[in-house]
């Protein structure tokens, strides 16, 4: 079996095609991490696993069957959409649980204050205060997938009263109460922290704009670990200037790298980290032992798990 890797970080593309064949020395694997090499590479490929290949280096692959994408966003493939007929796609989604770590992580930076904890250290201001405990504060997730799940769990550790936000509206264990996207405007108002775990589609882009950002407390806080066109980025920025939110965490965003002008890097009341919070140090291990987990089953002819919607963006 042929097997294609692109990723376009040239590392990233060859850890990927260690680890695969490291694990099964049979298959006939070559990375790429320029188009012009994955066209080339493609050409008799059966198999692609990839982050983000380019639509038409896509179009040019006449025995893809299946593809397997290394992140659980598939935002991405959009606009391959019509190259992919009958050709498989799968998604990364459930190795992705460190992003709920980097939700409580902020969750607590935010409650504690800690931009302005480690100023007073910098500046030697022992400024003591009083924080209440988090069990009396109310945590809204939108997107109840399996990142969201994996906050509800670590939530739970808090005592916090948890609502979500899903599609079907169906129950989710250990979330005292699940709406459906148009029933918005009664869950923001609820929320001391609002985490955003939803996939980028455009059912969801600017899910948050300047009529939800209105809805919520003004002492509330924005975790944004989904996609960054799933909020309105300039209504978001404004919301924090004028106090109408208290703060966010702040992990994707409409234009990556974010723009050195942009006023969110030195905004005291927000944190800024640079689309790392599903990026651990055994990432790449992860993403192949998902493919591999997918290949058995591939090869035996029986249903693949994680398969994506393209027509829903997920």
């Amino acid at each position: 079996m042929k097997v294609a890797i692109y990723h376009p970080d040239t590392s990233m593309a060859g850890d990927l095609h260690d680890h695969l064949i490291g694990q099964h020395p049979e298959l006939q694997v070559a990375a790429a991490s320029a188009p012009d090499t994955l066209d080339d590479i493609l050409t008799e490929a059966e198999v692609l696993l990839a982050f983000r290949p380019p639509a038409d280096s896509l179009a040019k692959a006449a025995n893809l069957r299946w593809l397997h994408h290394t992140s659980a966003g598939v935002d991405a493939l959009m606009p391959a959409r019509d190259h992919l007929n009958g050709v498989t796609v799968t998604n990364s989604s459930g190795i992705h649980s460190l992003i709920a770590d980097y939700c409580i992580c902020t969750i607590l930076m935010l409650h504690w204050n800690f931009p302005k904890v480690l100023e007073n250290q910098r500046n030697r201001n022992w400024s003591m205060f009083r924080t209440p405990p988090l069990e009396e504060f109310t945590l809204g997730i939108v997107g109840l997938g399996s990142i969201g799940k994996e906050v509800v769990r670590r939530a739970q550790g808090c005592s916090m009263n948890i609502v979500g936000m899903r599609r079907s509206g169906d129950p989710v264990p250990g979330v005292s109460q699940v709406y459906r996207p148009d029933q918005m405007a009664e869950m923001l108002p609820q929320c001391d922290f609002v985490v955003l775990a939803t996939p980028g589609t455009a059912e969801t882009r600017k899910l948050i704009g300047a009529p939800e950002l209105e809805l919520m407390k003004d002492t509330a806080f924005l975790i944004n670990v989904g996609r960054g066109d799933v909020v309105d980025e300039a209504a978001v920025t404004h919301a924090l200037q004028s106090g109408q939110i208290a703060g966010a965490a702040l992990d994707v965003f409409e234009q990556e790298p974010l723009p050195d002008d942009s006023p969110l890097w030195s905004m005291e009341n927000v944190i800024v980290t640079p689309h790392v919070s599903g990026t651990t140090s055994r990432y790449t291990e992860r993403v192949v032992g998902k493919f591999c987990e997918n290949l058995e089953k591939y090869r035996a002819g029986e249903p693949l798990p994680n398969i994506v919607d393209l027509d829903r963006g997920y």
